[in-house]
This record gives C-alpha cells, structure tokens and sequence, in this order.
C-alpha cells in the first residue's frame, strides 16, 4: 500500500465492517471520530506545492480474509457525519444494486448529492465468486448497522459511546501497527537491531526525486523477548487506560512457563503491580476481575502474601459467581488458578509463622 496526506485505505469486512488501514499524516494525532468534528491541521498532503521533506508511505499488510478494498480521498468520508456512516453509505448503496456497475453508478448518484469536496474512490474485491455472493456476505452486517448505529437525534456524548463499541474494529489494524512499533522499538533496544522494513516512507528533499531505496531484510526472532515485550506493551496500555488491550498483555506474560524467576528477577513487575492497583476504580466487573488477578499473581511471586491472598480471593469469588456464563470460556480456568494460588499463599504462611 502507498499514501500521503488523509486519504485512507480501508478493508471492507463482512464480520468486522469497515477498518481503516492507514495513518493519515496531522501534525496532533486524532482519531476518525475526532476528525470529522475538529478537521486538524495536516502535516503534509499532495499538492503542486509541497513542503520539504515530503514523505510517501508504504506499508505491507497481510490479509487473511474476504472483503473489498478501498483507497479513497477524504471527501468520501470527512464531511458524513460519524465513521459508521460512510460503512452505512457502501452497504446501502450495495443492497440497493444487481451488479458492480450498479453498485458504482448508485455510489456516484449519492455523492453528488452529498458531497462537499472532491471525491475519488477505487473499490476492488477480493474472495468472491460472484456480485450476488459479495451482496449476501454484506446483508447481516448491514442489518447490523442500521440497527445498532444510528446518527438522527443523538447527542455527542451518545455518539462518542457508539464510536467507542464502533472503533474496536475500526482501528484494528492501526492498533496493530502501533504494536508492531513498540515492539520492534523494544527488539531494537534490547538487542541493538536494525528497524523492521515492513513498514517504510520513501523520503524526497527539497522536492527532488529520490533513487529506490534498497532495503535489506534482517530476520529476526523476538520469542526470547516475549516477556519483556509484552511486559512493555502492558505498561504502556495502562498508561493510556487501554486497559483490555493491557490484560490481553499479560496473559501473554503469565503463559510463560518461566514466569515464577522472572517476576523476581524484573524489577518492573512490582511497578507494574502498583499501575494495575491505580485502575481498580473503573466499573466494569469482569476488568476489575482481571486486574485483581493479575496483582494477586503479582503479590505472590513477588511474597507479598497477605495482599496476593485478598486480591486472588476476589478475582477467585468473582470467577465463581460467573461460571454459568458460557459466554466466557476461561472463567473455570481463572477460578481454579486463583484457587490454588490461594492454596500455595496458604501453605506458605503456615511455613512463615512455623519458622517465626
């Protein structure tokens, strides 16, 4: 993929919906909802005057399923009036046609009633056999949408709860690259590596021309970095109250089997014990059930007993309270790892105050 300025690529998913696949270049990083009500200034964009030191994105981005891609300008998406609309706007028109050339022309019917700035799109297929089998893989999403995500009479703090639920998908992949970064900034530090070409700009100074770049792949295993990469990702996602993206981090941490003489060796673990403790004040029950877990596991390998005893027992009681939840498949998991926490905690007290 390639890209300058605030045109976007998108996957068009039959599950997931629309998913934005590129970084559009501001000068303060926002989001798509933010973007559309603020319109921040850009870093740069293609225009017969450029600034020096232009940039062109590129980016490899493996997919692994069905959908259509899209590459378009902004006045495709900038000027509707939340992200989902722009979803709503291809699938309508979508249901609405018999074939692709239909498809395009209700496409170019409805911008030209709607738009307010120049507009450009390219739309291409992947995985279908035919126009009736792209329209069918797109019905239930779009009754998914017309349902769920509504704009009429909604107010903003109603509309930034819609985004929050409609961004989980949207911003996918962005997060993934974001990830991807940290990571490979960890590798580089940890063991002096040269960054990953996956993600490249082709850089022009002084608006000259620049000779292909040749990039050389070094590969490279982070596996025996796992934990202290993923120990990182963690802390930085609570930094930024991402708190299940955080979670999602440490079980990657605590899978490991030599998880017991890290926690001794890594100074970090007790830091990151005291991070996880500052966001117990949030209202979702199954997140707080989460976070006492992992400080519980925390305390113990660290022999804080008496306080790896009380948070495993309240992650321990709130697992039992939800294992007729099937929606929840590690709840019994969790329950008895919290248990058998509390066994060893037991065990090991019992040993203190014989020796006392």
């Amino acid at each position: 993929m390639a890209w300058i300025g605030d045109s976007r690529l998108y996957l068009l998913s039959p599950e997931k919906g629309l998913q934005q696949l590129t970084q559009d270049d501001l000068e303060v990083k926002k989001d798509a909802f933010e973007m559309i009500r603020e319109d921040p200034p850009m870093s740069q964009y293609l225009s017969a005057d450029m600034k020096e030191n232009w940039q062109i994105h590129f980016k490899l981005q493996e997919l692994d399923q069905r959908g259509c891609i899209l590459a378009c300008t902004d006045g495709c998406f900038q000027y509707l009036p939340a992200p989902w609309e722009f979803e709503k706007l291809l699938l309508n028109t979508l249901s609405q046609s018999e074939d692709m050339k239909q498809w395009e022309d209700s496409l170019n019917k409805r911008y030209q009633d709607i738009k307010q700035d120049d507009v450009s799109l390219i739309l291409c297929s992947i995985g279908y056999n035919s126009f009736d089998d792209l329209k069918q893989s797109y019905q239930e999403r779009f009754d998914y949408l017309t349902e769920k995500f509504y704009f009429k009479n909604k107010n903003l703090g109603e509309l930034q709860t819609l985004w929050q639920e409609y961004r989980e998908n949207y911003e996918f992949y962005l997060e993934q690259e974001e990830k991807q970064q940290i990571v490979q900034t960890i590798v580089e530090i940890n063991t002096d590596s040269v960054p990953s070409p996956e993600i490249i700009s082709v850089s022009c100074e002084n608006n000259e021309p620049t000779v292909d770049p040749v990039v050389e792949i070094i590969p490279h295993s982070d596996e025996e970095n796992k934990i202290p990469n993923n120990l990182e990702l963690a802390e930085v996602n609570l930094k930024n109250n991402n708190i299940k993206d955080a979670i999602h981090d440490l079980e990657t941490v605590f899978a490991d089997e030599n998880i017991d003489s890290q926690v001794k060796e890594d100074s970090r673990f007790e830091d990151l014990g005291q991070l996880l403790e500052e966001h117990l004040n949030i209202s979702d029950r199954d997140l707080i059930a989460n976070l006492h877990y992992f400080i519980g596991w925390i305390n113990y390998l660290s022999n804080n007993l008496v306080k790896a005893r009380y948070y495993c027992n309240e992650a321990s009681q709130y697992y039992q309270s939800k294992l007729s939840d099937e929606t929840v498949t590690n709840n019994y998991e969790k329950k008895r790892k919290m248990q058998e926490l509390i066994r060893k905690i037991d065990n090991l007290t019992q040993i203190s105050e014989e020796e006392n």
